[in-house]
């Protein structure tokens, strides 16, 4: 039988974490994102992790 859904990710799931953000900086990252055509959430992880 054929599976349905998205593969898993395997050892690099990802989990929920929070940050605290005012609403105009995360009104500001979600523009951003949308620019981009990216998530949120990956705009904030390439951003975070950028030059590591």
């Amino acid at each position: 039988m054929k599976q349905v859904g998205r593969p898993a990710l395997g050892d690099d799931k990802r989990k929920p974490r929070s940050v605290k953000l005012s609403d105009k900086e995360w009104l500001e990252i979600q523009r951003r994102a949308k620019e981009a055509g990216i998530s949120a959430s990956e705009y904030i992880r390439q951003k975070a992790l950028a030059g590591v």
